[in-house]
């Protein structure tokens, strides 16, 4: 909902900060329409500053969230390179291994 649009429900005009956090919880929660976003702002300011704040918050948190997700994925990603490359390194010093024990075994000396 655009400024001027919440201002012509309510009948006055209202401080950017404040449109803000009516935007806010009108688009963070669904079920609210226009005319009862600019009901309850015109009821209760408060409520509507103290629900556009724990939106606020979630946002925050979901971000950080989103940014560790990410920081862990990249450091999975080095792990499975590093097992890939340790797998290899196993598999060549198992055959190795075996290469020489086979050796010893039959008594072949290089």
């Amino acid at each position: 909902m655009m400024k001027c649009e919440l201002e012509n429900l309510i009948g006055y005009e209202i401080p950017y900060a404040e449109y803000e956090r009516v935007e806010r919880v009108y688009m963070n929660i669904e079920s609210l329409s226009k005319q009862s976003i600019a009901d309850l702002y015109m009821k209760d300011k408060q409520l509507i500053i103290d629900i556009s704040g724990y939106i606020a918050s979630a946002e925050s948190t979901v971000n950080e969230l989103a940014e560790r997700l990410s920081e862990l994925e990249t450091v999975n990603e080095e792990l499975q390179t590093q097992l890939h490359q340790y797998k290899v390194l196993f598999a060549d010093i198992q055959r190795n291994a075996t290469v020489d024990l086979y050796t010893a075994l039959m008594g072949i000396t290089p």
